[in-house]
Formats: C-alpha cells, structure tokens, sequence
C-alpha cells in the first residue's frame, strides 16, 4: 500500500485575504480574522473546524477500497477531497464553480463515470454569517 499524503490549503489569517465573505457578511474584518486564527489553530486552516484526526483517517481506509472520497459541507461544497492518483489521472478540479453550492457537484462530475467515491459525514463550513452563527450555537 501506497503512503498517504495529505495536501491541506489554507489562507494565513490576514483581513482582506482570508474570510473575505465571512467578513462582509459579519460587517466586521476583525471578527472574521479571529475566527480564521480559530480555525487555523482547531484543524490546520480549513473552513469546517470540526475536522478530527479520526475524519482524516477515516479518509485514508476509505481510500483502500474507492477511487476518491469527499467530505462534504453543508453549503454545497467540501471540506475533504481524497483522490488515488497516478501519473494518468486527470485533474478532477476545473471547471469547478468554486465557492458556490456546485463544487462538490462539479468536481465529482469532472471524476470518471465508473470512480467509486466515498463520502465522509457532512460537516459545515464557516463562510458566512449564518454558519458562524449556526456552529457557535452549537459549540457554545
């Protein structure tokens, strides 16, 4: 068995380059910014800040026996995309209505028809007002 690797995208906490739609939505730059520092320091940067080692692993088994698994958010989109890859495999990520409620769709649409994909629990996504509101209640 190949080694997992494990690839995690995450902008630096900086008002105006992280959280940009969670700031206008909360009318406050430095809100926005505290929760990026939040979910920087909770998950290694992602957007779903209940993403839990045990998520991740259960990404890696899920990958031994499918083509790709998602973790998908409650908005439409991901918070988990896990892919086996070779040095033939298409990139899976374009065109892809990016920060939308197809993205998830999209990217799964651009996998070959007969890819067995996996799907992870739905976790939510911090990207506007709402969610933060929706999490924190939840999280008190």
């Amino acid at each position: 068995m190949r080694r997992a690797q494990l690839l995690i995208y995450a902008k630096p906490p900086r008002m105006g380059l992280a959280k940009t739609r969670l700031a206008r939505s909360l009318g406050s730059p430095t809100q926005a910014r505290r929760i990026a520092m939040m979910t920087l320091a909770r998950t290694i940067g992602a957007d779903a800040p209940d993403i839990t080692p045990a998520l991740i692993r259960r990404a890696i088994v899920a990958l031994q026996a499918h083509d790709a698994v998602f973790g998908p958010a409650s908005d439409g989109g991901f918070w988990l995309f896990g892919l086996n890859k070779t040095a033939r495999t298409r990139s899976p990520f374009g065109p892809v209505r990016w920060s939308g409620p197809h993205a998830m769709a999209d990217v799964r649409r651009n996998l070959p028809a007969r890819a067995r994909v996996a799907e992870l629990p739905m976790l939510i996504d911090l990207d506007e007002a709402e969610d933060w509101h929706a999490w924190s209640k939840n999280h008190a």
